[in-house]
């Protein structure tokens, strides 16, 4: 028990918690039944025997407590907050935090069908139409560079003026949003009216700007939130620290091997339904349980 409990703050523990230990001087003490705290006056107990200790009498007065206070490992910043939402038993706390922290070989699949994106490691999860689109070209562009591609909001503020031999980033994530959720010209004009790529002139680039720096600051705080702080969300293509180079150009993208991501756009997917499964699987809440059906399935209409 000691150990578990040393084990779940290291897991969960808060800035403003501690573990501490109470310790007994002699421990002659340890084995005795009656003893509850050292006494004012003499009161004399027997200390039981053990194989290494003797029946022993011993005086309560003389007793000393000592309260030491146990250091511990403090994990709970560099675990993602959707993981700590859920209810699992320990050996599966203990995988997913490893998995956080140091990484199995990270394994990245989005499936176009129901905006699900599973990672190696952590619970499936969706993301809303638009910052999927963002991800799946993030995914795409790694795929298309062999491993070494990154995106920037320059590139995609003034996509004409991209780098030598690159694909328009700005016309994959249209192709993407409209392939990707079929949705109707009126429809895929309202989210994707709002930006172009071939602008012409100041106030279309800036419009450009201003959607995708937003949209790309949303996706962000999507994957520190289900990938935590640690190397995992940056290996994902989250930044651990979004003020980091504040001012400057700073490009973004998935720290994988092109091999190492998948983009399904099966509608019959057995892995990926098996995802949606556990996504709205009964969830259980801090004083409550919530159940949540699963919806039926029509398309990716729903937002």
């Amino acid at each position: 028990m000691s150990f578990h409990g040393g084990a779940a703050l290291s897991l969960f523990g808060r800035p403003q918690d501690e573990l501490s230990h109470v310790l007994v001087h002699p421990d002659d003490f340890e084995r005795c039944r009656d003893f509850w705290y050292p006494t004012r006056h003499e009161h004399w107990m027997e200390s039981f025997p053990s194989p290494q200790h003797s029946l022993k009498s011993v005086n309560a007065q003389q007793a000393i407590i000592e309260l030491a206070t146990i250091p511990f490992v403090r994990v709970r910043d560099q675990l993602p907050t959707a993981l700590l939402d859920r209810p699992m038993d320990y050996a599966e706390w203990v995988s997913r935090a490893n998995a956080a922290i140091t990484g199995a070989r990270p394994m990245l699949k989005l499936c176009t069908e129901n905006r699900l994106v599973s990672a190696t490691g952590f619970p499936p999860f969706r993301l809303d139409n638009a910052q999927f689109a963002l991800y799946q070209l993030m995914a795409e562009w790694l795929q298309q560079a062999g491993g070494t591609g990154t995106l920037s909001e320059p590139m995609l503020r003034d996509p004409v003026n991209r780098p030598c031999g690159s694909d328009n980033p700005v016309s994959m994530f249209i192709r993407i949003y409209r392939d990707t959720f079929k949705f109707s010209a009126k429809e895929n004009f309202e989210e994707t009216g709002r930006i172009t790529d071939r602008p012409t002139n100041d106030a279309q680039r800036k419009d450009n700007g201003k959607y995708f720096r937003e949209l790309k600051s949303k996706l962000m705080k999507s994957l520190r939130r289900q990938f935590g702080n640690g190397i995992s969300v940056e290996r994902y293509g989250g930044w651990k620290d979004p003020s980091r180079g504040y001012g400057t150009v700073r490009h973004f993208g998935i720290k994988l091997l092109p091999g190492d991501v998948d983009i399904c756009s099966d509608t019959v997917c057995s892995s990926c339904d098996l995802a949606v499964g556990r996504v709205t699987a009964v969830r259980t809440r801090i004083g409550a349980d919530v159940r949540q059906q699963p919806s039926p399935r029509r398309g990716n209409r729903r937002s």
